[in-house]
């Protein structure tokens, strides 16, 4: 078929199989410009035909595959490239090269990493002259010159004979076979069907497509048609008296909890048009009230939209506005922190919930699929994006979880993630449908490694949740005797290196479970179980939760095989309804399943299936990072920085010049007549940007370093200035303390110097980073100052004036 197709085509059996090999090279790599090597004999002329001698050159076929051709298209691409390549074929390929000169890396070969051959050459039989016998001798193995060279031969009968040499540092065998088996699969349907788009070239068999399909998806379980309070209320029916919520001193049984929700949801019925898909803001700092807060406004009907109260009050004006919610449930604290217009429901002041509300629960109106909550991410526009998650994708989620890491009545759930992120959902609801008790870490005591110590000795604490880089925190401060009862450390939102996997494995009992997934399908699809047999090998996303699938698909969408990079896409019973108000995003990121029906979400990430099945993550189509557990579009902060009159232009990224350490910085090019204040610009973004998404740094450019296709270079951005721009205003230290406390405020911040009225946050500081302040100055001074203080007075000379209060308290004490 191959021939008949050259035939067809005017083109030589070579052009085809190169086509054929390109073809393969597009699909393995996600690329669409394929350059590969080629071996031309060099004897273009009849005088040199019979010369004895070495002529062969090399050749850089070079074939553009984008735009979905037919397969008779890109054949017709490969011959033009050939002919044109043909023609210039005496040109040496080190003159090609010299003459490019393109940026050289010991890690490669200039101008292509791959090569094609074809042997065509006489048989044996060519070579038997009188007094001259032939015959073939197999070569002996060799060292591959390229990463993969794929080598083929006519036999005498017709048929082709092939070869795959690869570079073992880079590929397995399997890997290997496997490729040439695609190779094979995509030349037979490409001849079968030369004038079909390239996109319809199936390149797995039948058994490969049914197991990445099918069988790494066989996840269908029973899980309950209920509502997430429906669920609590069939709890705290079965056991009314246990222990439901506890922070500090403060506790709450089911019954009083179950109580306490129901008369706000009676409360909330009285309001006029709450009721399904209705949000509902929730302004509240950690605390029972707040659990029961959520309860009680699913209990009436509607959704809860979590407000941070630590996020800036522009921004927190913009979600109410978006979200449309007519109501926010707050306390005193914080309700001067919200906008006009939403009525305000103050769940701590006298009358808002009057004891003559009924305890009992309301007559329910809220099904499986309507909405549970309204969250909202980062968004690449300059926006915030609220996910709309229905309660059905929720409790799919969470039996998912108790499948497979069951936890019973009695034991303790660690609650520590604010509740805008989405695993503060699993955190609070799970433990509530199993009975268990949900231990709450009272406000930025979540950072506090010694509170959490104590929390998990005194309520059994079995399970919690911590980003990596807060997990790294526990491992280093907490002692494993607080831990006996631990069975579940569970990780999302950020790469899990495999040292501190290991380091977790050495000090803690229990499972160590990475987590993936997206706010976008109820918090998470994937586990992994860290193995404490080799604690130190690839750490992976691992396999899909009930009723959950995971895809691997190129860019049109078609199943990848084991090795291979592609999109993740999430589906199954977790994937939520979409973007609130957007649905142009929403047709962008919530596409159709073409394998089960259904939806299925397009997460924007780079990953690939190992050989059994799991999930391998390896990066981002796009410049979503994920920092601290925060995801950011760092284009959501640049949108931000160039509504300043001052700010032309900008870039945004995520540098680590100190290894661990990732920070934002911003790069400003000044708008024509102005020159910007870093000061005032600092201000004026914290102002609209949660803390999350805080520059550590701002750099003001006479321009931004462009490519040579005129985008911002990121890479040729420079790193900035050792103090950054936190000297500004600056004021010496005036005595010893100070001069001590900033020294150690420098060190922490990796910053020249530091003025005693900068504040620790704005000069780059961020939460884990002001956890190490509190404990180096504590082991300088033997004096603990405690994260809430910090936060309040985040000053040299306010740690200054913490620390001598709190001295002379303890010396009153003794």
């Amino acid at each position: 078929r191959a021939r008949a197709v050259s035939a067809e085509s005017g083109a030589s059996l070579y052009m085809t199989l190169l086509a054929a090999f390109q073809l393969l090279l597009a699909r393995y790599s996600g690329q669409r410009d394929i350059a590969v090597g080629s071996p031309v004999a060099g004897r273009n002329r009849a005088e040199i035909e019979n010369l004895i001698g070495f002529f062969v050159n090399t050749l850089v076929m070079r074939t553009d595959l984008s735009g979905d051709p037919t397969f008779a298209e890109l054949l017709a691409r490969v011959k033009d490239t050939a002919l044109g390549a043909y023609d210039h074929q005496d040109l040496p390929f080190e003159r090609l090269v010299e003459e490019l000169a393109p940026d050289r890396d010991l890690s490669r070969n200039p101008l292509f990493q791959t090569l094609f051959a074809l042997q065509n050459t006489p048989g044996v039989d060519a070579w038997n002259l009188p007094g001259l016998t032939a015959e073939p001798v197999e070569p002996p193995a060799r060292d591959a010159k390229f990463d993969l060279s794929m080598y083929l031969a006519e036999a005498a009968d017709g048929t082709l004979d092939g070869a795959v040499v690869y570079a073992d540092d880079l590929f397995t065998e399997d890997t290997a076979r496997c490729l040439a088996g695609h190779f094979t699969n995509l030349l037979a349907a490409a001849t079968i069907r030369p004038h079909s788009v390239l996109s319809e070239v199936e390149m797995l068999d039948a058994g490969e497509r049914h197991r990445v399909l099918t069988e790494w998806n066989d996840t269908a379980a029973p899980v309950p048609a209920a509502t997430l309070h429906q669920l609590f209320e069939q709890r705290a029916a079965q056991d009314p008296d246990a222990v439901a919520v506890v922070c500090g001193m403060e506790g709450l049984t089911y019954r009083q909890l179950d109580e306490r929700a129901n008369r706000l949801a009676h409360r909330l019925r009285a309001v006029p048009g709450i009721g399904p898909d209705v949000p509902v803001g929730v302004c509240l700092e950690r605390s029972p009230d707040m659990v029961w807060t959520l309860l009680g406004i699913l209990k009436a009907g509607a959704a809860y939209v979590p407000l941070d109260p630590e996020h800036p009050a522009e921004r927190l004006a913009y979600l109410v506005a978006d979200s449309g919610a007519p109501l926010i449930v707050t306390d005193i604290a914080h309700a001067a922190l919200l906008p006009d217009g939403p009525d305000l429901l103050v769940v701590d002041r006298p009358g808002d919930l009057p004891d003559t509300l009924p305890t009992d629960a309301p007559e329910p109106v809220a099904d499986p699929g309507d909405l549970c909550y309204l969250i909202y991410t980062s968004g690449s526009t300059g926006r915030p994006k609220g996910v709309r998650i229905e309660h059905r994708g929720v409790v799919n989620y969470l039996a998912g979880m108790q499948h497979a890491f069951p936890i019973a009545p009695g034991e303790g759930f660690l609650q520590a993630t604010p509740l805008s992120f989405d695993v503060s959902a699993y955190e609070i609801f799970w433990p509530l449908w199993q009975g268990a008790t949900v231990v709450l870490v009272p406000g930025s005591d979540r950072l506090d490694m010694a509170e959490v110590s104590r929390l998990m000795r005194a309520h059994r604490v079995v399970g919690l949740h911590f980003v990596p880089s807060l997990l790294d925190l526990f491992v280093s401060q907490v002692r494993p005797g607080d831990c006996t009862h631990l069975r579940y450390a569970f990780a999302s939102g950020e790469p899990l290196q495999p040292t501190l996997v290991s380091r977790f494995a050495e000090r803690f009992p229990g499972d160590l479970v990475n987590l993936y997934g997206a706010t976008e399908v109820s918090v998470d699809t994937t586990y992994w179980r860290a193995s404490r047999t080799d604690p130190a090998g690839p750490v992976l996303a691992g396999r899909p939760m009930v009723n959950q699938t995971v895809y691997v698909l190129d860019p049109d969408r078609r199943p990848v095989p084991a090795g291979v990079l592609g999109e993740v896409y999430l589906g199954g019973d977790s994937v939520g309804r979409g973007y609130h108000q957007r649905p142009d995003l929403t047709a962008e990121r919530f596409v159709a399943d073409p394998f089960r029906g259904g939806r299925m979400y397009r997460t924007g990430d780079l990953g690939r299936f190992t050989a059994d099945g799991e999930l391998d993550l390896l990066g981002r189509i796009d410049r979503q990072v994920k920092l601290r557990g925060v995801r950011v579009e760092l284009g959501e902060i640049e949108a931000t920085l160039l509504t300043h009159g001052a700010v032309g232009a900008c870039a945004v990224v995520v540098r680590e010049d100190t290894p661990g350490d990732k920070r934002l910085v911003a790069y400003c090019v000044p708008a024509p007549g102005t020159t910007p204040d870093v000061g005032a610009l600092r201000e004026w973004a914290a102002e609209r940007l949660p803390r999350a998404m805080m520059p550590s740094a701002f750099t003001i450019l006479p321009e931004l370093p462009l490519n040579r296709n005129g985008k911002v270079d990121h890479a040729a951005l420079p790193a900035p200035g050792n103090d950054g721009d936190s000297t500004a205003g600056y004021t010496a230290p005036r005595d010893e303390i100070e001069a001590e406390i900033a020294g150690i405020m420098a060190a922490v911040l990796g910053v020249e110097r530091v003025g005693v009225h900068e504040r620790f946050f704005d000069a780059g500081g961020h939460s884990l980073l002001a956890l190490q302040l509190v404990n180096q100055v504590e082991s300088v001074t033997g004096v603990r100052i405690g994260l809430r203080r910090l936060f309040q007075s985040p000053t040299v000379s306010g740690i200054k004036q913490q620390l001598i209060e709190l001295f002379d308290v303890q010396e009153q004490l003794s």
